[in-house]
C-alpha cells in the first residue's frame, strides 16, 4: 500500500514554501531579461507571483512558469539560456508536488489521503 498526502505536511511544508518562494523570485529575474522592460509588464508578473507566493492555483501557475521559462531558453541560448533551463526545473518541481500545506491550494481544496492498494 501506498500512502501519500495531497498537500504534504510536516518537513516537507517548509520546503515546498521554499520552491514556491524559489520561482517567483526566478518568474521576477527572468523579467529582467526582456530590455527595455515596458511598464504594463509589472501587472502579468504580478498575477504570476503571487499566487505562487500565497500557493494559490500552484501547479497551473508554475506550468506557466516553466513553459516561458524554456521558451526565453530556447530563444536566447547560451549561457543565460542554460540558467534558465535550469530554473525551470524548481518550477517543474512545483507541478509535480503542489503547493504543500502551508497554501492556500491546501486550505481551499482541502488535505486528503491518497492510498493506493494492489490488484490483487
Amino acid at each position: 500500500m501506498f500512502r501519500s498526502w495531497a498537500y504534504p505536511g510536516g518537513i516537507a511544508a517548509p520546503a515546498l514554501l521554499m520552491l514556491r518562494l524559489h520561482a517567483a523570485l526566478f518568474a521576477v529575474a527572468q523579467s529582467t531579461l526582456l530590455r527595455p522592460c515596458p511598464g504594463w509588464t509589472i501587472i502579468p508578473l504580478a498575477l504570476i507571483v503571487l499566487p505562487l507566493l500565497a500557493g494559490l492555483f500552484t501547479r497551473t501557475v508554475a506550468a506557466l512558469v516553466t513553459t516561458v521559462s524554456l521558451g526565453l531558453a530556447a530563444a536566447l541560448g547560451g549561457t543565460t539560456g542554460a540558467v534558465l533551463a535550469i530554473g525551470a526545473l524548481a518550477s517543474a518541481a512545483l507541478i509535480l508536488l503542489g503547493a504543500g500545506a502551508w497554501s492556500l491550494d491546501a486550505r481551499l481544496f482541502g488535505r486528503r489521503m491518497i492510498l493506493l492498494r494492489r490488484a490483487r
